[in-house]
């Protein structure tokens, strides 16, 4: 089977193509199936109009020319449809029902209706991208204006209802399609899984890792790797506060870099609250390099408001740090709970209970066999039950569903014409 997967931005610096997009793309061409993978680097444009091969896909960048609104956008959107439709694929496969892989869907969904396209189109969601979701905060933090939002809104809307499958990350995501009334047997639950093995800590040498430990000095070292966009930095300061009122040479290692500059914040607090020594802040690294940082962690923290937005999310950052061996202790929001068992493939604790979240976060720096535990545990489980290769079949079963589902369609068209 050929399959088309059009994406919703670049290979970098965003998180969708490499943790989703490409993880998917391999295991179907492992499986025997051509894969082809075409990208809109709007917000990357070193890559605009380039092929690359990366684990043995090839990904196509469309081109990113300056025109004005909306011209820019529709001739994205035709470069990803033509380029898709020249691969002669079996099946569509968007992802994201917003921006320019979400209109790339509108058109398709159009061009079908009046039969210039033949195409089965599956949709994959990994967020809730409307009002109550990314909506929201988008609004909040003025990033678009409430005409663009509502037109996201009314993107998944429109698009999730009309596509012949959908696949969704993350429990909460397949509940809402039961909000946009979207059939239970269209819809199919695949959460993120570990992606790219070169998170595998195992390979790491001794004398790397003692050279690291030696610029962070000799104490525990809690680690936080993150994209600051789930929790407020507060939090954060005011949980190391607490654990260092027990424990006063822990310090907190920070790997990751906000969208507003969340970092800052997190550094001014710090000095504020006269625990900058505490703190050891890298910033964003390159991928490989994440391996040598993430050995450097005693216990590894995932702190998660109880928002919608959050429940619907299916946290990456957080398989990565379970598939890499890590013991977490995490805010028992949404899927966290579907990864994790609380006590043996890491601790839960109550969201917003920042006492509690101390507390266990001791209760594991202190305790070498329990760390021991939660982390072979913890990868033991991402690979087991989340394996890419565990979860094919459940995307093959999409495929197949929306190609039964076109082809009804289809026959009835021509039964009543």
């Amino acid at each position: 089977m050929r399959v088309a997967i059009i994406g919703p931005f670049a290979l970098y610096p965003k998180g969708t193509v490499l943790v989703r997009i490409l993880p998917i793309a391999k295991t179907l061409k492992d499986r025997g199936h051509e894969i082809a993978v075409f990208l809109p680097p709007y917000d990357n444009l070193r890559y605009s109009g380039r092929h690359l091969t990366l684990e043995g896909i090839d990904i196509y960048n469309v081109k990113m020319v300056r025109m004005c609104f909306p011209f820019n956008y529709i001739f994205v959107t035709v470069q990803l449809i033509t380029k898709a439709l020249t691969f002669r694929p079996h099946i569509i496969h968007v992802f994201k029902p917003k921006g320019y892989s979400g209109l790339a869907a509108m058109f398709l969904i159009l061009l079908k209706k009046v039969k210039l396209v033949t195409k089965p189109l599956v949709v994959d969601s990994d967020d809730w991208e409307g009002r109550g979701g990314f909506g929201g905060f988008y609004i909040k933090n003025s990033i678009y204006p409430r005409v663009i939002v509502s037109f996201l809104d009314f993107q998944e809307r429109w698009i999730t209802r009309r596509a012949d499958a959908l696949t969704v990350a993350s429990k909460m995501l397949e509940k809402q399609t039961i909000l946009f009334r979207i059939p239970s047997e269209k819809v199919f639950y695949i959460p993120n899984g570990p992606h790219l093995n070169h998170f595998i800590v195992e390979t790491f040498a001794d004398t790397q890792r003692f050279k690291k430990r030696s610029e962070t000095g000799n104490g525990p070292i809690i680690l936080l790797y993150t994209r600051f966009l789930e929790f407020k930095v507060e939090k954060v300061i005011d949980v190391l506060i607490k654990v260092r009122e027990k424990s006063r040479n822990v310090k907190l290692l920070v790997i990751g870099k906000g969208m507003f500059h969340e970092e800052d914040n997190l550094l001014r607090l710090a000095k504020e609250r006269k625990i900058e020594d505490a703190l050891i802040y890298v910033g964003w690294v390159r991928p490989k390099d994440i391996p040598y940082y993430f050995a450097l962690g005693d216990v590894a923290i995932y702190p998660y408001d109880d928002t919608l937005l959050n429940r619907s999310k299916c946290p990456g950052k957080l398989v990565e740090l379970m598939g890499a061996g890590k013991s977490v202790v995490a805010e028992h929001v949404g899927q966290i709970g579907e990864y994790i068992v609380d006590g043996e493939s890491g601790i839960l604790v109550t969201p917003g209970d920042n006492e509690m979240f101390a507390e266990k976060i001791l209760e594991v720096l202190e305790n070498s066999r329990l760390r021991t535990k939660l982390g072979k545990n913890a990868k033991q489980r991402i690979w087991s039950h989340f394996a890419w290769d565990k979860q094919i079949t459940m995307v093959e079963e999409a495929y197949r569903v929306s190609m039964e589902g076109h082809l009804r369609k289809n026959e009835k068209t021509v039964f009543v014409s």
